[in-house]
């Protein structure tokens, strides 16, 4: 049998589950919830006190997890009596679900479905909710990874900057994402070399580079043999770490609207977490090292952006 994990934060309370679910413990996965039930608010609270952050299904169940949490998503962004932070949770849950689903060589479609559901839904939280993106932007989940995380910020600020620059839902969304998707290839790099992803640009040796900009090469060959990714989203990864100036690993200068967006905010958002640095000091540090490397126009909307959604304070 082959298990796939799912958050937590993905499962409402007393909402029958149409799948298994399944704790690991102690190298063995036990059942936990069967088909049909529901489970109870007090239980999943009991779960997080004690640091469970996944639960985990059967590959064989995950169409039907996919079913149920677009069913979850959907109601979730039309009810207006559920709380901002709840519709967070559940579309947070769901984009780290998808992420790490398709960091997995046996990435199914019904994982690429999920997170683009995530990243729709994601835009929709922010955009029906004021000041959601700050509930969002930088939050600490002992639940996700750094790269996760990271990768949550990204996605959430590409939807606010793309708005911003004119962008309809038919590109809002698959940049949202490639932007949940941009690091996967992080996964493929060894354990030592993994650190890298934490360690700041400005102090990359020359074989930190070479050896960093695989990551982009790796995550493009995992999505080019899924039939089921659009080149467009695939187009968006290779070009996360370029920019105007041609100063990236791949040397490209001419980017889409969408590329400039998801490379701009890869950049603020890597600043950020590996600097342990006010967001205030991430973006005078980008706005004076990447001078040339990013449209004035695109800096000046960024950082319209972060003012207004109070990122800045």
């Amino acid at each position: 049998m082959e298990f796939i994990p799912l958050q937590i934060a993905t499962i409402v309370p007393n909402k029958k589950i149409p799948f298994d679910l399944y704790i690991h413990f102690k190298g063995q996965y036990l059942a936990y919830a069967e088909a049909g039930t529901a489970i109870p608010s007090a239980k999943l609270t009991k779960l997080a006190l004690q640091q469970i952050a996944r639960f985990y299904l059967l590959r064989e169940h995950e169409a039907n997890y996919q079913a149920f949490l677009e069913d979850i998503l959907n109601d979730a962004i039309k009810n207006s009596q559920i709380q901002t932070e709840t519709k967070v949770q559940l579309t947070e849950g769901a984009a780290a679900t998808g992420i790490e689903a398709m960091q997995s060589e046996k990435a199914s479609p019904a994982a690429y479905n999920i997170t683009q559901k995530a990243a729709k839904s994601l835009r929709e939280v922010i955009e029906q909710n004021p000041n959601t993106l700050k509930k969002i932007y930088g939050k600490h989940s002992d639940a996700m990874t750094d790269v996760i995380r990271h990768s949550l910020n990204v996605c959430a600020l590409c939807t606010k900057l793309g708005r911003k620059q004119g962008l309809e839902n038919a590109l809002l969304d698959p940049l949202g994402t490639a932007a949940l998707l941009h690091d996967i290839g992080l996964t493929k790099l060894s354990q030592q070399d993994k650190a890298l992803f934490l360690k700041p640009k400005k102090h990359f040796t020359l074989d930190d580079h070479r050896i960093y900009k695989m990551h982009v090469t790796d995550a493009v060959a995992m999505l080019a043999n899924k039939p089921y990714v659009t080149p467009d989203i695939i187009e968006m990864v290779r070009h996360h770490e370029e920019n105007h100036a041609g100063t990236g690993p791949l040397k490209v200068k001419k980017l889409t609207l969408s590329e400039c967006i998801l490379s701009l905010c890869n950049n603020y958002d890597k600043r950020v977490l590996t600097q342990k640095i006010h967001a205030r000091q991430a973006l005078k540090e980008l706005q004076i090292e990447e001078m040339g490397n990013y449209d004035l126009k695109l800096l000046q909307a960024f950082t319209s952006v972060l003012h207004d959604e109070g990122l800045l304070e």
